[in-house]
């Protein structure tokens, strides 16, 4: 499913109290505030009944590549990795 099929699976089903564009502005808020907490604050967003996304911080690996007696290594850099675990509820049905 993509935003757009999501945006109007909800506007349907609110049955004309709201518009397409109201769905839209209200989901793409929604997503900023769960962007902020993820990345920005390497929080956890959390929907009963659904499940958690949770970010993680990885560090960088390094790397010794060729197998010559030039060796050379590389080091990757840190990262954020977002983790979701699905609830209960939804695992019943999946």
């Amino acid at each position: 499913m993509t935003k757009g099929e999501l945006i109007n699976i909800v506007a349907n089903k609110m049955s004309g109290e709201a518009s397409k564009k109201v769905v839209k502005d209200v989901l793409n808020y929604a997503l900023d505030v769960m962007k902020e907490e993820l990345i920005e604050k390497e929080g956890s967003v959390k929907f009963r009944g659904f499940g958690a996304f949770k970010a993680e911080k990885r560090k960088g690996k390094l790397y010794t590549l060729g197998f010559t007696p030039e060796k050379r290594q590389v080091q990757t850099r840190d990262r954020i990795v977002v983790k979701f675990r699905p609830a209960s509820d939804l695992k019943k049905y999946l």
